[in-house]
């Protein structure tokens, strides 16, 4: 799912740059490296933008065609309660992409219709088990521009998160497999923007191939804001 054992989520970045509002982290992965081919060089930027904006860029290049599919493993819980249960949840999808027992992509696109998974229009999450790719709306360009792919709420504080990224899919996993110190299952929820998964075993997906001289970009904008919490909390 993310690269195996040892994938660039588990490995230690060297600091390329910083300042108050800014940091960039470079990767060097070389031809070979967990069986992908070719050397690739990444790049990752997380700024603060005004008024309350994390902005995560990613920048790749290859020295010989590589699958590469990168995605911002981040939790969050927007009121600090036990378990992300009742945060209301949209996503600006109506399709995703199904999964076998191995929970690997069957290659199918089906539609959101009658599925326990459709968060076109915003619903608490907690009475259902999640970790589903969404194919994202209005995905029609090769790399498209930032677009609005979700939006996160908590009915308890009025905190308001929304996702806006220049990806052709957002997995949505609901944290219930977390078993950590002090963090249990749903303690926390994932939002994260992506290429679909099993890309490269899928023809009918569109390609996540890296290829010399074609440069990887993604961007992604968490962007956060304060409301009123709900007249029945």
């Amino acid at each position: 799912m993310h690269g195996g054992d040892g994938g660039f989520g588990q490995r230690s970045w060297r600091l390329l740059s910083h300042d108050e509002n800014q940091v960039t982290l470079g990767l060097t992965s070389s031809d070979g490296d967990l069986g992908f081919p070719g050397a690739v060089a990444v790049v990752c930027t997380y700024r603060l933008l005004a008024p309350s904006i994390l902005r995560i860029e990613i920048c790749a290049e290859a020295d010989a065609p590589t699958p590469l599919n990168l995605a911002t493993h981040s939790y969050f819980n927007l009121d600090g309660s036990p378990t992300i249960d009742g945060h209301r949840l949209a996503i600006h999808a109506a399709s995703y992409t199904p999964v076998d027992a191995d929970l690997v992509a069957t290659g199918e696109i089906r539609s959101l219709d009658r599925t326990p998974y459709d968060f076109r229009q915003p619903r608490a999450v907690g009475a259902d088990v999640f970790d589903i790719n969404y194919v994202l709306e209005l995905r029609t360009r090769e790399r498209p521009s930032l677009a609005h792919a979700a939006s996160l709420v908590s009915p308890t504080n009025g905190v308001a998160l929304e996702i806006w990224t220049t990806e052709f899919a957002l997995q949505f996993y609901d944290g219930q497999g977390l078993n950590a110190e002090r963090l249990g299952p749903s303690a926390g929820l994932c939002l994260e923007p992506q290429g679909f998964p099993d890309a490269p075993n899928q023809p009918g997906f569109p390609s996540v191939t890296l290829r010399p001289g074609m440069p990887y970009r993604q961007v992604t904008e968490y962007r956060l804001s304060l409301g009123e919490p709900s007249a029945s909390t």
